[in-house]
């Protein structure tokens, strides 16, 4: 059972053809979990998003994201900006309302982070997501992009997948202030399923 346990979350390889005792796989897994705690607990914090929030009001959006690019990496290289951004990525509400308020200090890479985050996210936190879409579809939060599936190379590998998540989701909001950019976004992504190659789609 224990073996199992640590081979369903990945801490231990399950290997057919080898198979030690395994109280020894067990005692192994163990280290290499107590391992990644260390490691986990060895990175650098991730800034809160109220505090945040709290900063660009008071100094601007150009000089917290500057900040927040020019911060001294961690052992895992990433520095305060990319920690924020992978908050985004996996659908953290209170990271996501920043997106607007970041978006007026990031041009090139950032402004490419911001959107592509959120893509991300639309599938895992709608709502949130709608809310920091531009309906005038500007460059860096606009309906073409957020909706638009513009990730990079392999970062998301099922793209029919992930267009078939996100029309669900968002097919799911009912708050009224959000359906005109829920219909937009909905017609985004509807466009962009159109075009995939026809071995995406089979």
């Amino acid at each position: 059972m224990l073996c199992e346990f640590f081979a369903n979350i990945g801490i231990m390889e399950r290997k057919p053809n080898h198979n030690p005792p395994c109280a020894f796989r067990a005692v192994s897994a163990i280290a290499a979990l107590a391992f990644h705690i260390g490691a986990a607990s060895a990175a650098a914090p991730i800034p809160s998003a109220a505090a945040l929030s709290a900063e660009i009001d008071a100094k601007g959006a150009k000089e917290v994201v500057n900040r927040l690019n020019g911060a001294h990496p961690g052992a895992n290289g990433q520095n305060d900006w990319s920690r924020v951004i992978d908050q985004m990525w996996m659908g953290r509400e209170a990271y996501i309302k920043l997106a607007p308020k970041l978006a007026p200090g990031t041009d090139a890479g950032p402004s490419e982070d911001l959107g592509i985050s959120l893509a991300h996210a639309l599938p895992l936190a709608p709502v949130a997501v709608l809310r920091a879409t531009d309906l005038k579809d500007g460059p860096t939060l606009g309906v073409s992009r957020v909706c638009g599936v513009p990730f990079i190379e392999d970062t998301v590998k099922d793209i029919p997948g992930y267009i078939h998540a996100a029309q669900l989701a968002v097919s799911k909001v009912a708050t009224p202030e959000l359906q005109v950019v829920k219909a937009a976004c909905l017609r985004q992504l509807a466009a962009d399923a159109k075009r995939l190659p026809a071995q995406q789609t089979q």
